[in-house]
């Protein structure tokens, strides 16, 4: 992953929100929503758990954090 998609992630991890996330990293919502899933996609596990507000992380995103947070 490159580092914007990293900023992304954890935008997205810190807010809670896509929408705030977007706002912060200065991108329409629906561009980082199409983001999110890519990276998603390219991992084939989901990293946030959209079916609950505030959004959370799945233990796959929980894990994806920890990795880039070494980083």
């Amino acid at each position: 992953m490159e580092f914007t998609k990293y900023k992304y992630i954890l935008a997205v991890a810190e807010l809670r929100s896509i929408s705030k996330a977007a706002a912060k990293c200065s991108i329409s919502q629906p561009a980082l929503t199409r983001s999110v899933n890519k990276i998603e996609d390219e991992l084939g596990v989901k990293l946030f758990d959209r079916s609950t507000l505030p959004i959370r992380l799945t233990y796959a995103g929980e894990r994806c954090i920890a990795q880039i947070s070494r980083c």
